[in-house]
């Protein structure tokens, strides 16, 4: 079966092995929209021509600074002993929530993220907003 699926259908199959959370295209008494479902439900869809393009990954929520993009931090604390990342001028940081203040202060300041590449986005963005900054100034000089 898996040799009849299209590039969209194996893109949602990667996505799901990789934990993203999907969704699916329904028709409700108040209009059409995308709701979350979870993995079960989107095979199912997804194991059918006919219900295939009714599944999709969910959008990331984006941030822009300086033009470049990265994903939306973290907004939560996480589990004791998960691994995140935090984004900084001088790169990424590899940490391990133990809930102390540093933690808590990193979460406060939006630069905290579960994935390196996440982390390494935003990092550049922070170094994109300098440049902008040193360039606007030397323009005005």
């Amino acid at each position: 079966m898996i040799m009849d699926m299209d590039e969209h259908a194996r893109a949602c199959l990667r996505a799901i092995l990789d934990g993203k959370q999907m969704q699916q295209l329904t028709h409700t008494g108040i209009g059409v929209g995308y709701v979350d479902i979870n993995y079960d439900t989107a095979l199912h869809s997804l194991a059918y021509a006919s219900s295939r393009a009714n599944v999709r990954i969910k959008p990331q929520l984006m941030c822009e600074l300086a033009g470049v993009q990265y994903p939306m931090p973290m907004t939560e604390v996480l589990n004791y002993g998960n691994d995140y990342y935090v984004a900084s001028l001088q790169g990424v940081d590899p940490h391990t929530w133990r809930n102390d203040d540093a933690d808590v202060e990193w979460l406060a300041l939006h630069i905290c993220h579960t994935t390196f590449e996440a982390a390494e986005a935003h990092s550049k963005a922070m170094l994109a907003v300098n440049a902008q900054a040193v360039a606007k100034a030397k323009e005005q000089a």
